[in-house]
């Protein structure tokens, strides 16, 4: 069963392959694509923001970076991610499969934007396609500052797209925060 999304039970290896490839040919449901990574173009945007200390050094930097191309803030949330290895790259479709209880909802995102500044900063921001319940995008950024501190900051600039999400929206609030922060827990390396 699928409503809206939503769908009761596991998605098969099949309905993965048919939603990635459905994905592959949309375009992202928003206009303001690159926000989260250059909000002075966007003035009137007001996207959530979040930092936090990962480590301290260039290991811990190469660390985070790596756990960051694993996809460990989406594995944090028991979400995986569709093809489990896709690439770190402009242009990458994926599938990030959002599971709870006997729920799950599978949503359709596309890599828009890479920040890779060797051994300094490394991270990506990707956007919604049709099928989300969300419209807008996500950027994952690690820097290592100047004094040798790794950081690591989620930014999240999207609203619901679908009318049931609408009426939900302190609720998904309120889940957007708390997956920020389980986002930034799994980057932690110290």
């Amino acid at each position: 069963m699928n409503i809206g999304g939503l769908r009761l039970g596991r998605v098969g290896a099949d309905e993965i392959a048919r939603l990635l490839e459905q994905a592959q040919g949309e375009d992202p449901t928003y206009d303001h694509v690159g926000s989260t990574l250059h909000p002075e173009r966007w003035p009137q945007r007001a996207p959530y923001q979040r930092t936090s200390t990962l480590g301290h050094g260039d290991e811990d930097f190469a660390q985070a970076v790596e756990r960051l191309r694993g996809w460990a803030p989406q594995r944090n949330l028991n979400a995986p991610v569709h093809p489990a290895d896709a690439p770190i790259e402009v242009g990458t479709t994926l599938l990030v499969e959002l599971r709870k209880g006997p729920l799950t909802v599978v949503v359709p995102n596309r890599i828009v934007e890479v920040v890779d500044d060797p051994g300094r900063r490394f991270g990506f921001a990707y956007g919604t396609l049709p099928g989300h319940a969300e419209r807008g995008e996500e950027s994952f950024v690690i820097e290592l500052g100047d004094a040798g501190e790794v950081t690591g900051t989620v930014t999240v600039d999207a609203a619901p797209s679908l009318a049931a999400a609408k009426l939900a929206m302190p609720v998904v609030a309120v889940i957007q925060r708390w997956a920020v922060g389980r986002y930034l827990q799994a980057l932690v390396v110290m």
